[in-house]
């Protein structure tokens, strides 16, 4: 019913990279590969990553009901209202809301010259190059998600991650593979909240789930809770719908592979 091919290669990448007149790669056709790195499949994944992490942070915000002194919200998720508020908060957004920095629009006026300045001493002060376009992607990069605590003055960055759960220790490379994304930019802000007394501590939590529908189950209830979902129940309503929603996710990726125009209708080489 297999069959036995000669070949192990990913075809996708084959054709994929021809098209563009590039060597491909020896990348071996493996569901890991179908689903995480297949640069063919890259629009497709996207599309899924979104979809999971969307509904996830409606779940979030729906049940995130805690609150604080004045009995008002406790959390605010103003990045996850929309596509173009997600757009929109990006970090000298983030800077600007805990007066941190006033920045014009870009490259006018001298305060985002102060903010260059300040993302380049931060670097230097770390040993760290930095050249212009550096700075330049730095200040681009935008988090999947935030959350703001504003009476406590609580800025955390939300990432989501959905990775090949195959081994043991799969959360804990994608945990520290998120967190060295922001490591920098973490430190840069805490650096700029302490230098301007403005209070503001800057945070980040990731939910990784695997493609599988693994996930650390104690770790991503308890983060849930930090968020202001604090109701037992409904925490364990919201990691039954996110596995449920990544293994339909995860299977129609495969249903994209399998639909791919030019291959044949075959199983993946490697499982």
């Amino acid at each position: 019913m297999w069959g036995i091919l000669k070949e192990v290669k990913c075809r996708l990448c084959e054709k994929h990279y021809k098209s563009k007149n590039q060597t491909a790669p020896d990348s071996v056709e493996s569901v890991g590969h179908i689903q995480c790195y297949c640069p063919a499949l890259e629009r497709p994944r996207i599309a899924i990553h979104h979809g999971i992490w969307r509904e996830l942070m409606f779940s979030i915000r729906k049940s995130s009901t805690e609150l604080n002194e004045k009995k008002e919200p406790k959390w605010c998720f103003p990045s996850a209202l929309s596509p173009e508020a997600h757009e929109e908060w990006g970090m000298t957004k983030i800077l600007e809301f805990m007066g941190l920095h006033e920045v014009l629009p870009l490259g006018q006026g001298a305060n985002r010259e102060k903010l260059k300045k300040d993302v380049r001493d931060y670097h230097t002060a770390h040993g760290i190059e930095i050249s212009e376009s550096d700075i330049h992607t730095f200040l681009a990069r935008r988090p999947d998600r935030l959350a703001f605590d504003k009476e406590n003055k609580l800025c955390v960055f939300l990432e989501f991650t959905r990775a090949m759960d195959t081994d043991e220790d799969w959360a804990i490379r994608k945990e520290g593979e998120k967190n060295g994304r922001y490591g920098t930019h973490l430190g840069f802000f805490n650096y700029l909240c302490r230098r301007e007394k403005k209070g503001w501590k800057v945070s980040q939590t990731n939910f990784t789930v695997g493609v599988r529908g693994s996930l650390h189950t104690n770790q991503f209830l308890d983060r849930l809770e930090l968020l202001g979902v604090k109701n037992k129940n409904t925490r364990e309503v919201i990691r039954k719908q996110t596995v449920q929603k990544t293994l339909s996710m995860s299977d129609m990726i495969l249903k994209f592979f399998f639909a791919a125009p030019g291959r044949k209708n075959q199983q993946p080489h490697s499982l």
